[in-house]
């Protein structure tokens, strides 16, 4: 399985890895620091899954969301974000993200994940 991380912290990136492999112990990361990088690379790599944080420098999270949305990136996309309104939430699933897990992720928030690639 290759999932693409996407998270402008590099402490971020690092937990967020440490508690994937734990769900997901085949799986190869490839991390993007900006989304830009993100938006660039994305829609010709082939991953299985993308986590996407919110908080980041422009464009933030949703922008890059909808953005590979928008150029056909299918790929399920999770948003792993410490905030969790429900607002924000309502607004990621319309630009069309597969789920949202709160910050800090744990092992035992990864239950979303797994359902959703069943």
């Amino acid at each position: 399985m290759n999932i693409a991380i996407i998270d402008d912290s590099s402490f971020s990136r690092r937990q967020l890895r440490r508690v994937l492999l734990e769900a997901f112990p085949q799986a190869v990361f490839i991390e993007f620091s900006s989304g830009n990088e993100a938006i660039e690379k994305l829609p010709q790599a082939k991953v299985d899954l993308i986590t996407l944080d919110l908080v980041m420098p422009p464009p933030g999270g949703m922008e890059v969301l909808e953005e590979l949305r928008s150029k056909g990136v299918a790929t399920p996309i999770f948003i792993v974000s410490a905030d969790i309104q429900e607002s924000t939430q309502h607004r990621c699933f319309e630009l069309g993200c597969s789920g949202f897990l709160e910050k800090p992720l744990t092992a035992s928030k990864l239950h979303v994940l797994k359902d959703a690639l069943a």
